[in-house]
C-alpha cells in the first residue's frame, strides 16, 4: 500500500495512477462524501486537501493519507486528556498500534468494538479446548489407575476400580482473558449510557457466550495471559485487543505499530479545540456550553434559530459578561466575526472573544480587533507548539481574567456547568 503523508489543512496530489481503477476513479466513499477532505480532479492527478481530522484515511486498496498535526504530538494527546475528548474511528479499515501507557478517552469503547469482531471470528472457528483430568470410579471407560485400584482391592473392595480420564473443557486461560475484557468494557458502557447501545447488547451476547460454555469469571489481577505467538488467528488479535483493555493501556498515536489490531482512528482537531479551550477555561472560571445549556435564542422574539457560541463566560449573579468561539484556524474570517457580533447582542455582552491557535513558537498572546461602541472584540493566540503546554493553558487563564476582571471563579459546585 503506497502512503501519502501530509499536514492538517495542506494539500497532496494523488497520482491518476492511484485513484484511476477500468476507467473510473476508485476511492472510498469516507473520501467520497468530502468529510475528511477537500477534493478537486487535476490533469495530473486528484489533489486532496486535508480538513480537520487527523489520522490514517484509506484511499481505496491501494492507498492512503496519513495526516498529521501541525501542534506536536504529545500536545495533542495532553489536549485529548484535558478536553476529555474522544478518538473516531474508521471501522471498515484496520491497522497495528503500539501500547502506549496511558489510555485515551474515547479508546476503550473502540476497544470493545474491536473486541466483538474478533470474537464472532473466534465464534466462526470454535472455542478453543484444552484436556482436563479427571479422576473417577467405574468399571468402564478412562484408564486405569492401578495405584488407586490397589487400594481399593486391599480392602477387600474387588468390584471397585479407580479410572482416570481427560475430558475437554473450555474453560481455558485463553477464554477466560476474552471474558473478562467483555465485563470490563460492559461495566464501562453501561455506567455511561443511560440506553443500550448496540455495541453494549453484542458484548453482553459474547459474555452469556462464554459464560455458557462453561468459561469462568475472574478478577483480572488472577489472570494467566498466554502468550500470542503460540496461538494463531483469529485468537491472537482477540488476545492482543483482550490484554490491552485488561491492563489498561493506550495506543501510540498516529505511528504504525506492532501491538494491537485496531480500526484506523482519528482525530477532529476541530471539535478538540474547542472542547479544550473551553476546558481549561472552566477550572479557573464558571461558564456554560453554548451548544448545551448555555444555548438560547438568537433573537427575542423567536424560538429559532439558536444563538450558540462555544462559551458563555458568567460573571456574579450567574449573568454572562462575555461569548467565546474557539476556531481552529490561522485566519479569523469576517463571517467569524459577524457570528460572534451576533452572539454578543443576542446575549447582552461588550466584550467577545476568539480563541485561536498559533504553531510559530510565540507565547499565548492577546490583541483588539476592534471596538463597536462599547462592545470589544479580541483575538487570543494560544501557543499550541510549545514544550510546556501547561504554562500555555495558564496563560490563557491569565489573559481571561485580566480582560474580564468581573469573571466568577470556577468552584467545585459549578463544574457541572460546563457538561457538553
Amino acid at each position: 500500500m503506497r502512503i501519502f503523508t501530509l499536514k492538517e489543512r495542506e494539500q497532496v496530489v494523488i497520482p491518476l495512477d492511484v485513484v484511476i481503477r477500468d476507467g473510473r476513479i476508485d476511492i472510498l466513499e469516507d473520501v467520497r462524501s468530502g468529510r475528511f477532505f477537500e477534493l478537486r480532479l487535476k490533469p495530473d492527478g486528484l489533489a486532496l486537501r486535508a480538513k480537520g481530522f487527523v489520522g490514517f484515511v484509506p484511499i481505496n486498496r491501494n492507498a492512503a493519507l496519513e495526516v498529521t498535526p501541525k501542534a506536536p504530538l504529545v500536545n495533542v494527546v495532553r489536549m485529548l486528556k484535558v478536553a476529555g475528548n474522544t478518538v473516531t474511528s474508521l471501522e471498515q479499515f484496520e491497522r497495528l498500534y503500539s501500547h502506549a501507557d496511558d489510555e485515551l478517552p474515547g479508546l476503550l469503547r473502540i476497544l470493545g468494538g474491536a473486541l466483538v469482531r474478533s470474537l464472532q471470528l473466534v465464534e466462526i472457528e470454535g472455542l478453543s479446548k484444552q484436556y482436563e483430568e479427571r479422576r473417577f470410579e467405574s468399571l468402564v471407560g478412562g484408564r486405569l489407575d492401578i495405584a488407586g485400584s490397589f487400594r481399593h482391592w486391599a480392602i477387600g473392595a474387588r468390584h471397585r476400580a479407580s479410572v482416570d480420564a481427560h475430558d475437554q473443557t473450555s474453560d481455558t486461560s485463553l477464554n477466560r482473558v476474552l471474558r473478562a475484557a467483555c465485563n470490563r468494557v460492559i461495566q464501562h458502557i453501561a455506567f455511561l449510557e443511560k440506553q443500550e447501545s448496540k455495541l453494549l447488547k453484542s458484548l453482553v451476547e459474547y459474555d452469556e457466550f462464554l459464560a455458557d460454555r462453561g468459561v469462568s469469571l475472574v478478577q483480572p489481577s488472577e489472570l494467566r495471559f498466554p502468550d500470542r505467538h503460540d496461538i494463531g488467528p483469529p485468537y491472537a488479535a482477540a488476545l492482543a485487543v483482550a490484554r490491552t483493555i485488561l491492563t489498561q493501556r493506550g495506543v501510540e498515536l498516529p505511528a504504525e505499530g506492532t501491538d494491537v489490531p485496531l480500526p484506523s482512528l482519528l482525530i477532529d482537531m476541530d471539535t478538540l479545540f474547542e472542547d479544550y479551550v473551553r476546558a481549561v477555561l472552566a477550572r479557573s472560571f464558571k461558564v456554560l456550553n453554548g451548544n448545551t445549556n448555555g444555548m438560547r435564542p438568537l433573537f427575542d422574539d423567536v424560538a429559532e434559530p439558536p444563538a450558540k457560541p462555544d462559551v458563555v463566560l458568567l460573571g456574579s449573579n450567574s449573568n454572562a459578561v462575555a461569548v467565546l468561539d474557539a476556531k481552529y484556524k490561522a485566519n479569523v474570517g469576517r463571517d467569524d466575526l459577524n457570528q460572534l457580533i451576533a452572539y454578543a447582542v443576542t446575549y447582552r455582552v461588550e466584550n467577545v472573544l476568539v480563541v485561536a491557535p498559533q504553531m510559530d513558537g510565540e507565547a499565548t498572546s492577546v490583541e483588539l480587533i476592534g471596538r463597536i461602541g462599547l462592545l470589544r472584540l479580541l483575538l487570543v493566540r494560544v501557543n499550541l507548539a510549545s514544550v510546556d503546554a501547561e504554562a500555555q493553558e495558564r496563560r490563557l487563564v491569565e489573559i481571561v481574567g485580566a480582560e474580564l476582571a468581573e469573571l466568577t471563579p470556577q468552584t467545585s459546585t459549578a463544574a457541572t456547568d460546563t457538561a457538553a
